[in-house]
């Protein structure tokens, strides 16, 4: 069955606890059971179980990622941003999109100087990243992302620059396109700062019900996941609305590409819903916008087979 297709029964979502600070959050509360009619009250030795099985998930998936956060300031052409005006060398100009979308001029989403950021394992650590995506009224919801063909690459783009100048005289220069702001996630302008944090899996990547099902079941002696030990689940590892690099994506809806497309393992980008000082990102409602990429891909800076979903 298509990812797209696929009918999940429907789950609460929350934000994604920040694991990097402070306690755990708390598994099991009166409002979570009363507020879930399909939630029977566990005995203390299953609850004190599932609490353990989940330490266990929590403990086995964490990674770590780079948590960038809108930041006020003034942007260069080579700065680590979200929206204005592309980096672009000395004749060079912004992609056009292709199929659907053939001729047409495609926007800057976001860059990164992977030089200005913290380094991750993985990704490069020198050079800028852009991503480029079209805004179009005749496909004003779907922002260049082909939902049933993300890697055919017509409405978006993915440009990899090795080397960065930092002479501006010897950059091109592009004006941002004012009418194509209704319809694009973002509008405006705002720079990207960055730093290490960790996440174990959310609720809400393809793997998770599989590796949770595993672990609980085994702990209970039972062949299914109780519902008020899948809501505490969710409840303790959520769903992460960051704006990030690596990590796990947090896709509304249980809409994880990779189930089917499985070579583009790796969360390359992720783009959150969010605003400063009249700078806005907006996928939809709340939603997230997600690229992904084959680790040896990633591996050899070859960024010409890239998915790009948004929910």
């Amino acid at each position: 069955m298509s990812w797209l297709n696929a009918l999940l029964r429907p789950r609460n979502e929350p934000d994604e606890a920040d694991f990097a600070a402070g306690p755990r959050p708390e598994l099991f509360t009166d409002d979570l059971l009363v507020d879930d009619t399909s939630c029977a009250k566990p005995s203390k030795d299953d609850e004190s179980t599932v609490a353990a099985a989940l330490d266990a998930l929590v403990d086995e998936s964490m990674v770590d990622y780079v948590k960038l956060s809108l930041t006020p300031g003034r942007a260069r052409p080579w700065s680590s941003k979200i929206g204005g005006r592309p980096y672009l060398q000395g004749g060079g100009r912004a992609p056009r999109g292709k199929g659907e979308f053939e001729g047409q001029r495609l926007h800057l989403l976001a860059q990164l100087n992977f030089e200005e950021l913290p380094a991750l394992p993985g990704m490069p650590t020198t050079g800028l990243l852009q991503f480029f995506v079209a805004a179009d009224e005749r496909f004003s919801h779907f922002y260049g992302a082909d939902m049933l063909n993300p890697t055919s690459g017509g409405g978006f783009r993915v440009v990899y620059h090795s080397r960065i100048v930092k002479d501006e005289s010897l950059l091109a220069s592009v004006t941002p396109d004012q009418s194509a702001e209704p319809f694009m996630p973002v509008a405006g302008e705002c720079l990207l700062s960055g730093q290490i944090a960790s996440q174990p899996m959310s609720s809400t990547d393809h793997r998770f019900e599989a590796w949770l099902s595993t672990l609980v079941c085994s702990a209970l002696e039972t062949d299914e996941v109780p519902e008020w030990a899948w809501s505490a689940a969710v409840r303790r590892c959520g769903t992460p609305k960051n704006h990030q690099i690596g990590g796990y994506p947090g896709l509304t809806g249980n809409l994880d590409p990779r189930e089917q497309f499985t070579k583009h393992t790796t969360l390359l980008f992720q783009l959150a819903s969010d605003s400063l000082d009249g700078t806005e990102a907006a996928w939809g409602d709340d939603g997230v916008g997600a690229f992904f990429i084959a680790p040896d891909r990633l591996a050899a800076c070859d960024f010409s087979d890239v998915l790009y979903v948004w929910g």
